[in-house]
């Protein structure tokens, strides 16, 4: 019977410690990104990546293979934006208006 109380209190003990270092992971995480998002080349480096297959497109193709390809990257895409709008929302937004402006620039170097 101890043998049975003692597998489950290390079983208990060994999920907390997971549990711990899974927080951690997440943590270290959520610093990293907003340490990319800081910077402008970091932003730019980020909008291009959502730029190739962005959560705001269409994933539709006649070709099935095609369109659960196109899905794949458009949902990488949903969830990096789920964590920028989770970690970061205000650098997703400065993000977004460097973009603006980096267009309108392009626009106006054309005209």
């Amino acid at each position: 019977m101890t043998d049975v109380l003692d597998n489950e209190v290390e079983r208990e003990a060994s999920n907390k410690r997971r549990k711990k270092q899974l927080l951690l992971q997440q943590k270290q995480n959520e610093l990293d990104l907003v340490f990319i998002m800081s910077t402008a080349q970091g932003r730019n480096a980020v909008w291009n990546l959502l730029s190739i297959r962005g959560p705001y497109t269409s994933s539709f193709s006649s070709n099935p293979i095609e369109m659960a390809f196109n899905e794949g990257n458009r949902n990488f895409s949903c969830r990096i934006l789920d964590e920028l709008m989770r970690v970061c929302p205000e650098l997703y937004l400065i993000a977004q208006q460097e973009a603006i402006n980096r267009e309108k620039e392009v626009e106006n170097g054309n005209k």
